[in-house]
């Protein structure tokens, strides 16, 4: 028997091993050849290898699709990128693509192990790309918080296992619903139907009573926008329970790790269009209150104070 036990955990180990060297940091090289890889049908090509790379998507699983109020369709297909010699994951492909013109914007996507220069490039990529494309950054942002994609800062998956409950924002808090109207988070009713990125029905209300420390965020949209919440100074203001997730630019991040310069989206309601908004404050316990909510919806996302929040 303890020789059984041995041989697995052998064979554990050596399986981790390999799993943990089955990546490397992407080259600067390879980052140009990813972004510069051309595609002759991509709603078929699941499977490609040129230049030295490998691109392969999981040919069962549909791309991700958004119909926003203006009619058009848009779409982000997904791709493993690895390098051919050896098959190390190298980082991923980002493929965003509207049917009705045929137009493509490509972003290359590294992992953990790539350098913080080629971090920096990954993220001027994405703010020209949302400049040449019209919601592009938001589309992207979300399939990234669904792909788990980005790196997540120590300590957030045990702080927010932790404080399971903690995930929520205080009755004053307005939501956007689908007719246009808002409403406070504490009237909000299941079976209504709230907006985001399409309209979504809520599933569920959570109610949490006891003392719970609220975050305050402060930020700053890139354009000029028409928002409920804007204050004087011009910025839009989001409170919320340090763990609840946020929609950024680079996917899915809690409130408490949020630092000066992140950018979440606020929507302009005169064009019904996401805009980016750059974090300027960030004050930690800002208030204290005795009741908190959450937002159970079919999308997975909707606006609180303008701003674009995810489901726990």
């Amino acid at each position: 028997m303890k020789n059984i036990l041995c041989a697995v955990a052998i064979l554990f180990l050596t399986v981790y091993a390999n799993a943990q060297e089955a990546k490397r940091g992407i080259t600067a090289t390879e980052f140009a050849s990813v972004k510069a890889v051309t595609f002759k049908n991509i709603e078929k090509d699941s499977y490609l290898k040129t230049g030295g790379l490998v691109f392969d998507r999981n040919d069962e699983k549909p791309p991700y699709v958004f119909k926003f109020s203006d009619g058009i369709e848009r779409r982000i297909y997904m791709f493993n990128v690895f390098a051919a010699e050896g098959m190390k994951n190298i980082g991923s492909l980002a493929v965003y693509y509207t049917p009705k013109d045929g137009k493509m914007q490509k972003i290359c996507i590294p992992n953990s192990e790539a350098d913080k220069a080629i971090w920096g490039q990954y993220i001027d990529d994405l703010k020209d790309a949302a400049k040449a494309a019209d919601g592009f950054a938001v589309c992207l942002a979300f399939t990234l918080s669904k792909e788990s994609s980005g790196p997540v800062k120590s300590g957030e998956q045990a702080s927010a296992g932790k404080d399971h409950n903690e995930f929520c924002f205080p009755a004053d808090a307005y939501i956007l619903m689908a007719d246009g109207t808002e409403k406070q988070i504490d009237q909000v009713k299941a079976g209504e139907i709230v907006a985001g990125l399409g309209n979504n029905t809520v599933k569920a209300v959570d109610v949490h009573k006891g003392q719970f420390s609220l975050t305050k965020v402060q930020v700053l949209p890139h354009a000029q926008v028409w928002a409920s919440r804007v204050l004087a100074s011009g910025l839009i203001e989001l409170e919320g329970t340090a763990n609840h997730p946020v929609l950024t630019l680079t996917g899915r991040k809690t409130i408490g790790s949020l630092v000066k310069g992140d950018i979440l989206f606020v929507e302009d309601a005169a064009t019904r269009t996401y805009q980016m908004a750059t974090v300027t404050t960030i004050q930690k316990d800002a208030r204290v209150v005795d009741q908190v909510f959450n937002l159970v919806t079919e999308g997975g996302i909707y606006e609180v104070n303008d701003s674009l929040v995810l489901d726990k």
